[in-house]
């Protein structure tokens, strides 16, 4: 809007001008925008604070603040180009001229003084129609003279017309740009009429024609604090402590407009500056520099608690009580607050509870507990909720929190939600849900509450800790039964999105290709925009569906109440409820891909098929997951139903975020058991493996846990093959892991699946020629197909890689070993040399390879597995010394009362064994009935 425009709103649109009055009035615009520019190019901006010293030398570029709605229509959209023109000269001149150039109204010509006198006589006879006709006349002759539009300011402020005074004000104001007193007269009125956008702008012009003006900076700042422009507030009122430097309640508003604003570091710098400030005053002349002082050391010490800066909360404290004790004993303040104010000496105990100092912090919160708590119920609050911050505190916080029970004057909902907390944790549940009763009793009673979900599935949670869950469900029911309801957000919401994109996609196969990428890239950036609005307008219909539930939660909170709602119903004998509730969320989470996770969900999923692609190949358990647990929520019926209303739910949020890794996990171990209890292990078992092939939990111990519940189960129940899998999953995960090679080797040991995993191992060891236990494994597989070539190969090549490691040293003189004792071997002596060689190899590395199993022990197994090796090739007379040697050393072992592992116990397999020799010797009875002693005592 021009300034004839504005001029034209002001007086009103019936009176038309003539064509040379609109030149003339243009005319004499267009001077003043020239002279605006040039005055406008020197004026300084006052968001940024510099202070007197270093005006001249502060070369930064200064914050431009946004024009205002009147300085628009005044100036045009060119105002902003112009300011920065005429900074580039200011930038030039800088140094040469300081001074300000203003806006010099028009001097009124002598032949029409005597109508501005006859219309101010008129104004004070309160003869207002004339007066108003003649000051009209007046500015079609000279618009750029500021008295007839002062005059009729104040002739509409009397006739209580404020907004159209305002109008004359403020072209009265842009004429006088210097007139501080009539700028801040302006501002005062727009605020009175609740126009802050123009009251804040006439405080700015206001302090900028006088910065000397403290009620100008002060309506500022105050007007800033207000509309939440927290920044701008504290640099003004930076300005005012130039102007007033004994003025300490100027930094502590500063600081609290600091902290609104976020910028701690700032409001700490300022309770600092106000704390220096007010030592270095005289208290006999500044009255209250010490409150000031002792308002910033506790606002000061409430900053540092907040952000964990304990240490420097207790120096300032310690600062503090070094000026103002009584005596100057340094240790006083230890057991005595020394005069200082009870709350400072309560966060000075706070600061030395979190510094885990009790003896300290108790000897100061003496004083408080002293003290009536009617009068100080605050302060016993912020102790309790210290207490409860530490977390294992919660006895001495509740003990706290008991005082203040059954004072109305303090908030009894949250007293009695942290009491009940502080019992929850300390597993006294039963007044636990006692207080929780009574919070969500008081907030569904008090007009201005709602009852809280979260409170809500807190008390649920401890009704379930209880043993009590048919308590927890009646809460649920008496309290929130809207959770029940349809979720607020319905499926079928991004449906227009959806012909919308097919429409575009049709439109933009029939344009030419020439336009070229650049003209896609913005078409589809409309296309976008359009989506977004299509969306909006979607919602907007949305909120007047009769079929929507108008108690809807967020569904994030109703999703947890869900499942608690399942695990409730488990507890009280309903296990399929909990099926019921988290199988869909599962199953729903698995189809929200990495895309649907960067933050833009586009499309909700319609149809139960979008969950589990009909190509995917399924095994009998899945499908019983699909058949029993998804419902088509498109038909009316079972949309409606519970598991409709949960696949709803659970299809409008990103369900790993709102639940968290740890709480999705917990959920898919207790439906997985619940299918197991309920028969349908199978299902679990395929649920488990494909939530951990998905990218749902990425913390490595708990995709283990999930696998290996899974082979349990698989286990339990001789699914031979599917424990395969699930050892296999292991290796997948993490090939070099041995752990898990022992768990694969023990799984296929049990089950006898030799032949299904040597394709595995061979394709292990193409992609990784270099793993040592797929090595290993691969000869003992063909040690089973008795192939002692293609053992010792494979063998050989394990020990190349380890030829420290006693394992492989035992399996390779025992593969020497069997093939020697084959019938077709051709140099029979020579491979029972080198089966010996390897394993006296083997008893000299496992004597002295590390371990944390005493020698001794470690030299009996290598005693016992050569005396084997000897018998079995007949070669008694060296298995019998072999085997006494193992016998004595269990025998003195029990005389002096050692303590040996049970795997170790080889006492009862090496008397056995001789048993077995001196039989076949056709040795007496009487031995062999020793023997027999043998095995019966040890």
């Amino acid at each position: 809007m021009s300034f004839r425009s504005l001029l034209e709103a002001a007086m009103g649109d019936t009176q038309e001008l003539s064509p040379d009055e609109v030149g003339r009035i243009d005319a004499q615009v267009d001077m003043l925008d020239d002279d605006y520019q040039h005055s406008d190019g020197l004026e300084e901006s006052d968001d940024a604070y510099v202070p007197p010293s270093s005006e001249e030398e502060d070369d930064g570029v200064e914050e431009e603040e946004e024009d205002s709605d009147i300085e628009r229509q005044l100036w045009g959209k060119s105002r902003k180009r112009r300011r920065r023109g005429g900074r580039l000269g200011r930038r030039r001149r800088r140094g040469k001229h300081t001074g300000k150039r203003s806006v010099t109204a028009t001097k009124v010509p002598p032949e029409l003084a005597n109508v501005l006198g006859e219309a101010n006589m008129l104004y004070a006879s309160h003869q207002y129609d004339e007066a108003i006709t003649l000051l009209k006349d007046f500015i079609k002759k000279a618009p750029t003279i500021p008295d007839p539009y002062h005059t009729l300011g104040m002739i509409y402020e009397d006739r209580q017309d404020r907004i159209k005074a305002l109008q004359f004000f403020l072209i009265a104001c842009t004429l006088t740009p210097q007139d501080a007193e009539l700028w801040k007269r302006v501002g005062r009125i727009a605020k009175d009429e609740k126009n802050f956008d123009q009251a804040l702008f006439c405080f700015k012009k206001a302090s900028s024609a006088d910065p000397k003006d403290k009620e100008a900076l002060f309506s500022y700042a105050e007007l800033c604090r207000e509309q939440g422009d927290n920044r701008r507030a504290a640099e003004v009122f930076k300005k005012l402590t130039v102007l007033i430097p004994n003025d300490l309640s100027l930094w502590i508003q500063i600081a609290e407009a600091y902290h609104c604003n976020e910028q701690e570091e700032e409001a700490v710098d300022a309770l600092k500056m106000c704390i220096e400030k007010a030592a270095t005053l005289d208290p006999a002349r500044n009255l209250h520099s010490s409150k000031y002082e002792l308002n910033a050391v506790n606002m000061l010490a409430d900053l540092y608690i907040t952000l964990k800066r304990y240490r420097e909360a207790i120096d300032v404290i310690h600062h503090l009580h070094s000026r103002y004790a009584s005596t100057q004993d340094s240790d006083q303040v230890e057991g005595d607050p020394g005069g200082l104010p009870l709350d400072i000496a309560v966060k000075y105990g706070i600061c030395h509870l979190f510094e885990r100092d009790f003896a300290t912090a108790e000897s100061m919160f003496t004083h408080l507990f002293a003290q009536d708590v009617e009068v100080f119920g605050d302060l016993y609050l912020d102790v309790a909720d210290a207490y409860i911050a530490l977390e294992d505190q919660d006895r001495e916080a509740a003990a706290i929190l008991q005082q203040l029970l059954g004072r109305e004057e303090f908030p009894v909902e949250q007293i009695w939600i942290k009491f009940a907390a502080c019992h929850d944790r300390l597993g006294i549940y039963d007044v636990a849900v006692e207080y929780y009763e009574k919070a969500l009793a008081h907030q569904r009673s008090s007009p201005d509450l709602t009852v809280d979900p979260e409170l809500m599935l807190q008390a649920m949670q401890a009704t379930r800790k209880k043993n009590s869950p048919l308590e927890g469900i009646a809460l649920l029911n008496e309290y929130l039964p809207e959770s029940m309801c349809p979720p607020i957000r319905p499926y079928w919401i991004n449906t227009s999105r959806k012909n919308k994109d097919q429409d575009s996609t049709s439109a933009q196969d029939g344009k030419d290709a020439k336009e070229g990428a650049d003209s896609d890239a913005d078409e589809l950036e409309e296309e976008a925009e359009d989506e977004d609005d299509a969306e909006d307008q979607t919602r907007m219909e949305m909120a007047h569906d009769p079929s929507l539930s108008v108690d809807a939660m967020e569904n994030g909170i109703r999703l947890k109440l869900l499942i608690e709602y399942g695990h409730l119903k488990k507890l009280s004998g309903e296990a399929e409820v909990l099926c019921q509730v988290g199988i869909p969320i599962i199953l729903t989470s698995l189809s929200q891909t990495s895309f649907r996770l960067s933050g833009r969900v586009k499309n909700p999923l319609a149809e139960p098929q979008d969950v589990i692609s009909e190509s995917d190949a399924q095994s009998m358990g899945f499908q019983v997951l699909k058949s029993e647990y998804l419902v088509d929520i498109t038909d009316s019926r079972q949309r409606e139903s519970f598991m409709g209303i949960v696949m709803r739910v659970a299809q409008q949020i990103v369900i790993s975020r709102a639940l968290g890794e740890q709480q999705y996990y917990n959920l898919v171990i207790d439906v997985a058991q619940t299918l197991t209890e309920l028969g349908k292990y199978v299902a679990a078992i395929e649920l488990l493996t494909d939530v951990n092939t998905s990218d749902k939990i990425s913390k490595p111990t708990l995709r283990f846990e999930l696998r290996f519940l899974a082979l349990v189960i698989a286990l339990e129940f001789k699914e031979n093959r599917m424990a395969y899998e699930c050892a296999r999953l292991n290796i997948m995960e993490d090939p070099h892991n041995l752990g898990y090679w022992n768990l694969f080797s023990r799984v296929i040991a049990i089950t006898g699946v030799f032949s299904w995993h040597q394709k595995f191992l061979a394709k292990l060891l193409r992609d990784d020629p270099e793993s040592y236990p797929a090595i290993l494994l691969a000869g003992h597989q063909s040690s089973a197909w008795d192939i002692a070539s293609l053992t010792v190969g494979e063998l050989t090549l394990a020990h190349q890689k380890h030829p420290n490691d006693p394992l492989t040293l035992f399996c390779i003189g025992l593969a020497f070993l069997s093939a020697s004792m084959q019938r077709t071997i051709n140099d029979r002596q020579h491979t029972v040399a080198k089966a010996f060689a390897f394993l006296q190899q083997y008893e000299r590395t496992r004597i002295v390879a590390p371990s944390d199993i005493t020698s001794d022990i470690r030299q009996v197994e290598a005693w016992y597995n050569i005396g084997r090796a000897h018998q079995q090739l007949g070669l008694f007379h060296l298995a019998i010394p072999m085997y006494e040697r193992v016998l004595r050393f269990f025998e003195e072992s029990k005389e002096q009362r050692r303590e040996i592992p049970p795997e170790y116990l080889l006492c009862r397999e090496t008397a056995y064994n001789l048993s077995l020799i001196y039989k076949q010797r056709y040795v007496s009875n009487w031995l062999s009935c020793f023997f027999a002693y043998f095995l019966v005592s040890l």
